[in-house]
């Protein structure tokens, strides 16, 4: 199975187990629906949620604030370098990134991949894209009907 699969993935089982190493992020036990449904949490904070919530800046602007590295044994303080280095990217992240739609393809380029690798996942990117597509123009018609009623259009994401 899928799950069995991953238990015997080393690097799997370590990313799992690295949210419970520094925090206790309490996540189910390791199969392949809870690392999908971490991962796709994940992706939606990066993008989406970022997106719709805007800047985390005030999080990041004391030590006592959001670490962003966690070291083992030094709690939730980070260390000067990390707390600099966190500046900076917050400082980064404030600009509009390359959006989803985009083509990322170069991106799955990798050496150590076989052909039908970098295939499988362009064929899962150009998917998610599709149905981002059709997301939005689901929103695009939503938004068109409550302009009609007098609403306001939701445009956070289109």
């Amino acid at each position: 199975s899928d799950s069995a699969a991953l238990e015997q993935d080393a690097e799997v089982v370590a990313f799992w187990a690295h949210f419970d190493e520094h925090l206790p992020w309490k996540l189910p036990e390791l199969s392949f629906d809870a690392l999908t449904a971490l991962l796709a949490d994940i992706m939606w904070w990066v993008t989406g949620g970022h997106e719709l919530f805007g800047s985390i800046v005030e999080y990041l602007t004391t030590p006592s604030g959001f670490a962003n590295k966690l070291v083992a044994g030094k709690g939730p303080q980070p260390d000067v370098q990390s707390f600099a280095q966190a500046l900076v990217l917050i400082s980064l992240t404030g600009f509009r990134r390359p959006a989803l739609m985009e083509d990322w393809t170069h991106l799955f380029h990798v050496e150590s991949w076989l052909p039908e690798q970098q295939q499988a996942v362009l064929d899962v990117v150009r998917a998610f894209q599709a149905q981002l597509a059709e997301c939005s123009e689901e929103m695009n018609d939503r938004n068109y009907a409550r302009e009609r009623r007098g609403e306001r259009q939701f445009v956070a994401f289109n």
